[in-house]
């Protein structure tokens, strides 16, 4: 905190990530338009590129207006977003196992994912992080199901892997560098791309 009259910090501008959240953005919206890509999954590509969008005005534009929005959406993307796009592709398996686990409708599962993520607002810091993994996690496994009644197909477990490399392994840290690039912005291109091979793999198996 800042003493007497000291002025408070202020968040400075990061026109590197501003590029790299614009890219997964392009991704996440690429995805999303997609023509026979399930709706709900869609609705998921398009829930994280309003995230990745609002993080271009933050660090390219205004950081301190356009922060808690970014926040917000990103937690947003990953405690609703990313399940959307697995419940998209798990419930286009077809199979009875996806059938069994999800029992619900694309609604009722919108409204619940809605409902937990506003309530993960007033959680701890460590329990937020800890669902939000879970939640993501969830989506994975479902795109991941999808890829293995596809025929092991590489593009769509490909995708799966690139995003738990991004995700786990990278991290979206900004004051962490691998190989003098900052881990944030690798974690949106690495994360971006994965979102891509996820949507191609479905559109090459449904046009096929």
């Amino acid at each position: 905190m800042p003493k007497g009259n000291a002025k408070p910090l202020v968040e400075p501008r990061h026109p590197t990530i501003a590029v790299s959240d614009a890219f997964m953005g392009a991704c996440c919206v690429y995805s999303a338009l997609m023509a026979p890509l399930p709706r709900v999954s869609a609705l998921g590509f398009g829930a994280v590129g309003a995230a990745c969008f609002a993080g271009v005005l933050r660090f390219g534009l205004a950081p301190e207006v356009f922060r808690p929005y970014n926040e917000q959406l990103a937690a947003f993307a990953g405690r609703v977003g990313i399940p959307l796009i697995g419940l998209g592709f798990i419930g286009a398996s077809g199979s009875s196992a996806a059938r069994l686990a999800f029992p619900l409708s694309d609604f009722e599962v919108l409204f619940a994912l809605a409902v937990l993520c506003a309530a993960s607002q007033c959680w701890p810091a460590p329990a937020q992080e800890l669902y939000t993994t879970v939640v993501s996690g969830a989506g994975l496994a479902g795109v991941a199901h999808w890829g293995h009644h596809a025929g092991n197909d590489p593009l769509a477990l490909g995708g799966v892997a690139l995003f738990l490399l991004g995700g786990l392994v990278i991290g979206p840290e900004r004051d962490i560098y691998t190989l003098g690039v900052r881990n944030e912005n690798l974690f949106h291109y690495v994360c971006g791309g994965a979102l891509l091979m996820m949507a191609t793999a479905f559109a090459a198996a449904a046009s096929s």
